[in-house]
């Protein structure tokens, strides 16, 4: 996956991205026109479209922008995939490999990446990992959102830098991943 992203972006300078999530789709019919339009003539204009989903369903009207993709980043999926599995031309591997995605809260998530299509198609199965400190600084979990609220009420002189590195320094997996709801203050009375 590193090795991807090491490529020059300056060919890219002059492409316009449309970015929208599905959901957003569902409730304003008039983003699908717009996203057909981008399928069929974002090639010619030299534009990407990144979608995102928590349901395949929210995007399979939009054929021309989902058949053209030539990459597709699935994540884990709780229900029936198989319009998903068909919709990329997966073979029995690339299902397969859906069905084998793990994540673990605090540690990495894991998707199933495929680029291109036909006999041309690679399927890989690519783990994102965060380091400590990138964990405290994007968490949403409400309970790591406290404990950050916590810190800074015991040192409001801390930045949100130090305040995310405390943190990562005595929680690098982050509270949820350790089974935890709550930091322990009796070391935040210590730094004091």
């Amino acid at each position: 996956m590193k090795s991807l992203l090491r490529f020059d972006l300056q060919p890219f300078a002059d492409c316009r991205c449309w970015l929208c999530r599905s959901c957003l789709a569902a409730e304003r019919p008039f983003i699908l026109k717009v996203l057909q339009h981008a399928g069929r003539n974002g090639p010619k204009e030299n534009s990407i479209t990144i979608l995102t989903t928590h349901a395949f369903e929210g995007i399979e009207d939009v054929a021309s922008l989902s058949k053209t993709g030539n990459v597709i980043f699935v994540g884990k999926q709780l229900g029936d995939f198989s319009k998903l599995v068909g919709h990329a031309k997966l073979s029995g591997n690339g299902a397969a490999a859906i069905s084998h995605i793990k994540t673990a809260p605090g540690r990495f998530s894991q998707f199933v990446m495929v680029i291109g299509s036909g006999p041309d198609q690679v399927v890989e199965l690519v783990q994102h990992e965060l380091s400590p400190l990138m964990l405290w600084t994007l968490t949403t979990n409400a309970d790591e959102r406290n404990a950050r609220s916590i810190v800074s009420a015991y040192h409001p002189e801390w930045s949100e830098t130090q305040i995310n590195a405390w943190l990562a320094q005595q929680y690098p997996r982050g509270l949820t991943a350790v089974g935890l709801r709550e930091i322990d203050v009796s070391l935040l009375e210590a730094v004091a």
